[in-house]
């Protein structure tokens, strides 16, 4: 799509307001009373940031807890609250480069520690784990979220 400029115009005759999300993806609201939303990428944006995305937009109200091998990442805002709620170094991924984004994550096997503390600060937490094993798979892994914890309901004892 290259560097392109689009604006949105509503029934109103008012612009309609864009979201732009980790890895430059752009998100319209193409209906106030409808949920629609159209996807603008950035030629900078990675194949793992585009699925990244696509996930995130179906959980908009929750920290996405992201798996990429033995880590559970987080990427732009989410990384910047979890860094600072967990005390976990904030990093960067693709540092100064069109595509560089906030990253904080820490072991998957460590979820259990760093879970709770999310929940008791009052976050909804989307868990996003990989659906296939990475060692049979070609090119991106597919990955859904299998589990969405909330502060106020829990099956989990230890959250």
């Amino acid at each position: 799509m290259g560097n392109c400029s689009l604006t949105q115009i509503g029934e109103s005759g008012q612009p309609i307001p864009e979201v732009i999300l980790s890895g430059g993806s752009k998100f319209l609201a193409l209906n106030s009373k409808l949920p629609i939303m159209a996807i603008i990428s950035s030629p900078a944006e990675t194949p793992l940031m585009k699925q990244y995305n696509a996930i995130k937009t179906k959980y908009p109200g929750a920290l996405l807890l992201f798996r990429v091998g033995d880590f559970y990442e987080t990427f732009g805002q989410d990384a910047i609250t979890a860094s600072k709620v967990l005390d976990i170094v904030l990093t960067k991924r693709g540092s100064g480069s069109a595509s560089e984004i906030e990253l904080a994550g820490f072991p998957h096997h460590a979820l259990d520690t760093y879970l709770p503390k999310l929940v008791r600060a009052g976050y909804r937490v989307a868990i996003c784990d990989q659906l296939e094993d990475p060692r049979f798979v070609k090119g991106i892994v597919k990955r859904g979220v299998t589990e969405l914890v909330t502060p106020g309901l829990s099956f989990n004892d230890n959250v």
